[in-house]
């Protein structure tokens, strides 16, 4: 299984299948099944699980991130790639296949 240290903008993720979750305006509101707990989402972490399809990688996200707000590359990779690995640490996203 890979871990945190293996997320790069390279990294392909999708969501996990036990969540429910329902779109509140620009925010997000999920409920973990397997663990039974909720968690929300603001706009921009809203728009980067959105886009964790399993198709598009995380270096693709952050070109879209940085084309619709005003952020270096850069400070986005690092902030992108950070989000990500705590959303598969909690169980929210997994690795594509």
């Amino acid at each position: 299984m890979k871990n945190r240290f293996d997320i790069t903008s390279e990294t392909i993720l999708c969501q996990t299948d036990d969540l429910l979750s329902t779109d509140l305006g620009e925010e997000k509101l999920m409920l973990s099944m397997e663990r039974g707990r909720y968690f929300g989402l603001n706009e921009v972490g809203k728009m980067i699980h959105d886009r964790c399809d399993g198709k598009t990688t995380l270096g693709d996200i952050v070109d879209e991130l940085v084309q619709e707000f005003e952020v270096e590359r850069p400070e986005c990779e690092t902030t992108v790639l950070q989000f990500a690995s705590q959303l598969v640490s909690e169980g929210l996203l997994r690795f594509s296949e």
